[in-house]
């Protein structure tokens, strides 16, 4: 990412902070290129790649403590059957998320710092990150990007926001899902001020209390 480039929800000092932090998922994920996680295809091209930092979550038998010995330093074995996760940022921009109070910046505001820091982090372990925006419909679609040039479109788009109208989220649920290709990693950033009732049916029939797939839309 250009240095000279200041974002408002990004700037580089969060930038730098998080540039040691990563995201994983624990489901086998289905894909061709190579990422933090792990394809069902095993045997095909399961040879050694390169190493990557250990992260949060990691497996620790997949350290490698050799290099730990030389370097002091906690590395992983990527591997070829590696696969990158798309993720999908699903931003509430209803008229709601101005709330402020008394509070140093809106709730607004709030996500869109943190849409840009998990599009940044997913991004910068080798993933791809898009962002969907939302109020009583779905309002903006940036597709998934694996780049930090592809990355500034969104980043410049978070600052361009508007917040007006009602929230659906039921509906906007259902139509990402419509526009999703394939198996993706959905994240939902909203306070929620909709019926939870119907917000479950926009997760879909087959939730059910303490389903995985739900608790990865937060």
């Amino acid at each position: 990412m250009a240095k000279h480039k200041s974002y408002k929800y990004l700037p580089s000092q969060m930038a730098d902070n998080l540039r040691d932090l990563g995201i994983a998922v624990r489901k086998q994920m289905n894909g061709g290129m190579q990422g933090l996680h792990r394809s069902p295809a095993f045997g095909s091209s399961v040879e050694f790649a390169e190493y990557r930092s250990y992260v949060q979550g990691d497996p620790i038998q997949r350290i490698d403590w050799t290099v730990y010995a030389r370097t002091d330093k906690y590395v992983i074995r990527r591997f070829h059957d590696e696969v990158n996760i798309r993720a999908h940022i699903l931003l509430d921009t209803s008229e709601s998320m101005t709330y402020k109070e008394k509070g140093k910046i809106s709730k607004m505001e709030y996500g869109c710092y943190l849409a840009a820091c998990i599009m940044y982090m997913m991004i910068n372990q080798g993933d791809s990150a898009g962002l969907i925006t939302f109020g009583d419909d779905i309002r903006e679609v940036y597709e998934p990007a694996g780049t930090f040039a592809g990355l500034r479109p969104m980043l410049l788009g978070l600052e361009e926001i508007k917040p007006q109208g009602q929230s659906n989220i039921e509906n906007a649920l259902h139509k990402t899902a419509e526009l999703v290709k394939g198996r993706a990693f959905v994240v939902l950033i909203s306070d929620m001020l909709q019926d939870p009732r119907e917000i479950l049916r926009g997760v879909g029939p087959s939730w059910t209390p303490g389903n995985s797939a739900f608790r990865t839309r937060v």
